[in-house]
């Protein structure tokens, strides 16, 4: 990371966030030459852990679009990150938060692809998809799953956290009403309930698929 403008991390941050300077564009460059392999790297090795391959995407696709996603994380409200990082005296405390963010822009990216992907595959196919995932990405999908649904009830606390684990059995799990109904805390429970169940958390969920989509 060495180059020939003396900036320090302060000062860079500073003036990378300074829209009226006449350096402004100077010290973006500047940034870039010593931040922008470290984001790329980073990114990569995320995506890798993830087997974003799996996820049927271009790889140098998938990596360049997250680390968009961070560089307008960065710029976002006149660097609002940018200003409000303290640690200004220290390079391995910037490099770590700048790791955190490059991490958390691939799980969003990730948590928008499994939305889409739930909201565009049929109950009979979901199911095999959610098979070959790796089991990382399986809690991925769940929490991602559990977050749209808790939010698509809002107040409607009643049966709630049932319709949710009712859903993700019958969708992600393959459970056939003989095998639900097998079990001690559902065995009272009808196909026709089941059924309505499903209907009603699904056309939920599609209903409101800008909102998610928009929010992940």
């Amino acid at each position: 990371m060495t180059t020939s403008d003396p900036r320090t991390l302060s000062e860079l941050l500073e003036l990378c966030s300074s829209y009226q300077s006449s350096q402004w564009e100077s010290g973006w460059n500047e940034f870039l030459g010593r931040y922008k392999g470290f984001i790329y790297s980073t990114v990569t090795r995320c995506c890798t852990l993830w087997n974003m391959p799996r996820l049927h995407h271009q790889f140098s696709d998938t990596v360049n679009d997250i680390v968009s996603d961070v560089f307008m994380i960065l710029c976002r409200d006149r660097c609002r990150a940018l200003r409000q990082f303290e640690a200004r005296d220290s390079e391995p405390r910037f490099l770590a938060w700048l790791a955190m963010i490059c991490k958390r822009a691939t799980g969003r990216y990730i948590q928008k692809y499994f939305s889409k992907k739930l909201f565009e595959t049929s109950p009979d196919s979901f199911q095999p998809f959610f098979e070959s995932l790796p089991q990382d990405q399986r809690w991925e999908l769940h929490e991602t799953l559990v977050f749209m649904l808790r939010q698509w009830q809002g107040s409607r606390k009643k049966n709630g956290e049932r319709d949710i684990l009712l859903f993700q059995l019958v969708i992600m799990a393959d459970f056939s009403p003989d095998m639900i109904g097998r079990l001690p805390c559902f065995r009272h429970l009808g196909h026709r309930v089941l059924d309505n169940v499903i209907h009603r958390v699904r056309s939920g969920l599609r209903s409101r698929k800008p909102y998610f989509i928009d929010r992940l």
